[in-house]
């Protein structure tokens, strides 16, 4: 069974491990995985942020997944918008409604903090899951760390 926790600073080694490596299953070349480690990279400072809130899943008192909401969207000026910063769970875990507890829990926190829309910049491998979750895609937003790249936007409206 799969139990979510609010992240601890000490957690931001794990974290980034656990964005790294869920990336990489998609079959992205090193170069490509170069080019996004910086936006991948989960600081302890970044957990401590009250911009952010960082949740982890943990199976048999191991982190396999988590997820990070971001209070202030940096894609709408509506201050009831926030976006989903991450969601990642480790290939080895994936199948096992991991992503749906946190995609539920992220719902849960977004509703309870008064916001009516969730906005995810996805990953291409992503969408269906998210489409499944009930997000809509609005449009192709470009990439922040790889040039050219265009990258599924989309939004969960909360009710």
């Amino acid at each position: 069974m799969t139990c979510i926790f609010a992240a601890h600073p000490d957690d931001a080694d794990r974290l980034t491990y656990i964005a790294m490596t869920a990336k990489q299953h998609w079959g992205y070349s090193d170069s490509f995985m170069q080019a996004c480690a910086q936006e991948l990279e989960v600081s302890t400072d970044k957990i401590k942020n009250e911009h952010f809130n960082y949740w982890t899943a943990k199976l048999a008192n191991t982190i396999v997944g988590f997820a990070c909401i971001c209070w202030q969207s940096e894609l709408s000026s509506d201050p009831t918008t926030c976006e989903l910063e991450a969601l990642f769970v480790l290939p080895e875990s994936m199948g096992q409604s991991i992503g749906k507890n946190l995609y539920e829990h992220v719902l849960k926190q977004v509703k309870a903090e008064h916001y009516s829309t969730l906005l995810i910049q996805s990953d291409p491998y992503a969408q269906p899951f998210y489409e499944k979750m009930g997000a809509d895609v609005l449009s192709m937003h470009p990439s922040e760390s790889i040039p050219g790249r265009l990258l599924p936007l989309m939004s969960h409206i909360v009710t």
